[in-house]
């Protein structure tokens, strides 16, 4: 399979340790905030549903963040008419339409990408080198072209 290379995507050193230490402080955060009523007296009902609120949804993007941590160190080499996954050691060969529509999680700044089954490929965060264009191509673009013999 020979196929023009469009895009390599990779998590650079600095995203890994900034997720590594951001997403555990992060996590920590949101639970302070959530359970501060619990520990804390005097609290007044408007601290208390804004902190709930701010917990509340800063642990929504550190859940997405934990799923992105599984998948930190995974490498997407993409070419015209394939991408090549590599993870944990292992290298797997997908073409562009065995894959579903990329999921954007924008509050989160992350996206699942997955097969058209369902299983998941891949959870990324959107600074992840490259990922754009790979979003862009599996945005429909590429695959409505393939699909047309293109």
């Amino acid at each position: 399979m020979d196929g023009q290379r469009l895009a390599e995507a990779y998590n650079p050193a600095w995203l890994k340790v900034l997720s590594y230490v951001g997403v555990p402080t992060l996590t920590a955060t949101a639970v302070w905030l959530i359970t501060r009523p619990l520990w804390e007296e005097g609290i007044t009902p408007l601290q208390y549903a804004v902190g709930f609120a701010i917990g509340a949804a800063l642990l929504y993007q550190c859940a997405i963040g934990w799923l992105v941590l599984r998948h930190i160190g995974t490498r997407i080499i993409a070419f015209d008419d394939r991408l090549q996954v590599q993870a944990n050691g292992t290298e797997r060969t997908l073409l562009w339409e065995q894959l579903a529509p990329p999921k954007d999680y924008a509050f989160a700044t992350a996206t699942r990408l997955s097969l058209k089954s369902g299983e998941t490929l891949i959870y990324a965060f959107d600074r992840m080198t490259d990922l754009h264009i790979i979003k862009h191509v599996l945005g429909g673009e590429h695959q409505e072209g393939h699909a047309e013999g293109a």
